[in-house]
């Protein structure tokens, strides 16, 4: 059965990582299409994932659809600048511009330096990716692990400057994928009500009884899939185990969200199976 927007759509945040790599741009677009056909029209994004392309594939996925899409994206990851990170640029290049749009992000500043967390550079390249998504509409921006000694002497300045910036009235800004040592300072660094997040599913079951007590809360799991057989092993469970185990905390919390990556035509259809699995329908029975 086919997932209606009053099940368990609102829960699921459809990943793009391979949007551009991994599956052709004009595939992307044709699955992308039938996933908001089908009530997914939440996706989460990064102006390096899919080589450089899955914001393309967003921005044609919201000029095609009738129905409007929301947008997570982020600032902090850096290109693969390696000849095979070149060479997937190339080979899955839709065409010249795009190849040179991709080219053109390719950051070669060291992430660890606080040059590269200065606020306006921040917003300025954030701007470039709502820009590059328009029209779909960019809901949250994450700055990706950012340092904890820039967090705390910069991330006010950079949060309002994000916001400040014009058709900004209601994005969100958040951390994705603290290290480990600094999740404590993040969270407790917001200075506003509400605190966004998004973890790997090995971040939170390792930071769960901090999270679970944090009023307020925006969080986004990552990597259910890719982290579900460490997690299993590390708590000496077996995965359906662990899956029970996840699924009792999401059901515990529900507006936590949880992020899939969908790469193939047929998977859609497996999605009202995987919210029921994870805990992530809104049907008790």
């Amino acid at each position: 059965m086919m997932a209606t927007r009053n099940e368990s759509t609102s829960r699921l945040i459809i990943g793009t990582a391979s949007w551009g790599s991994k599956v052709s741009v004009g595939h992307a677009i044709d699955l992308g299409l039938e996933l908001v056909e089908s009530g997914f029209t939440h996706f989460d994004t990064a102006p390096t994932y899919g080589a450089g392309y899955a914001h393309l594939a967003l921005r044609r996925i919201a000029t095609r659809s009738f129905k409007p899409i929301s947008v997570d994206t982020k600032f902090g990851q850096l290109n693969d600048r390696s000849p095979r990170g070149f060479a997937k640029k190339l080979l899955r290049a839709p065409n010249l511009t795009a190849l040179s749009n991709a080219l053109r992000r390719d950051e070669r500043t060291d992430r660890d330096s606080a040059e590269f967390w200065i606020a306006q550079r921040c917003v300025d390249s954030l701007s470039r990716s709502m820009d590059d998504l328009s029209p779909a509409v960019t809901k949250r921006v994450y700055l990706h692990s950012p340092p904890v000694a820039v967090w705390a002497s910069e991330y006010k300045a950079l949060r309002e400057a994000i916001e400040m910036r014009p058709n900004a009235c209601r994005l969100t800004v958040g951390i994705s994928e603290p290290v480990r040592a600094d999740l404590e300072a993040l969270i407790e660094g917001f200075d506003s009500k509400r605190v966004c997040v998004q973890l790997t599913l090995r971040q939170l079951l390792e930071n769960l009884e901090r999270l679970a007590s944090t009023e307020n809360l925006d969080l986004c799991i990552n990597g259910l899939f890719r982290d579900q057989a460490y997690c299993a092993m590390q708590l000496g469970l077996d995965e359906r185990a662990l899956q029970r185990e996840v699924a009792s905390v999401l059901k515990a919390q529900p507006t936590w969200k949880v992020i899939v990556g969908i790469n193939q035509p047929h998977n859609v259809k497996r999605l009202s199976q995987v919210a029921e699995d994870w805990g992530l329908s809104d049907d008790d029975g």
